[in-house]
């Protein structure tokens, strides 16, 4: 009686030892999912980060070459007189 008392110990210890191995994996699973989940957002979030900006940049092109054409019309017509006929 007395071998089969610790032996029985040491198989109720190695299964719980392999319950707990078993509960860990899926646990380290989960949180590998959730970190890949986190991944993809932050990623998401990014991209719509640049998308608006890229949006902002366009709109501040179309503004910059509307400015700058008749700027350039002026700067044209304003310095090929040689007289000035103001004065």
């Amino acid at each position: 009686m007395r071998l089969g008392g610790p032996l029985i110990i040491f198989f109720s210890y190695r299964e719980a030892i392999s319950i707990d191995l078993n509960d860990l994996s899926v646990i380290n699973e989960y949180l590998k999912n959730n970190f890949e989940c986190l991944d993809d957002l932050k990623e998401y979030v990014s991209s719509k980060a640049d998308l608006e900006q890229n949006r902002r940049f366009k709109t501040l092109t179309i503004v910059a070459v509307c400015i700058s054409l008749p700027t350039l019309i002026a700067e044209i017509y304003g310095t090929n007189f040689k007289p000035l006929p103001e004065l």
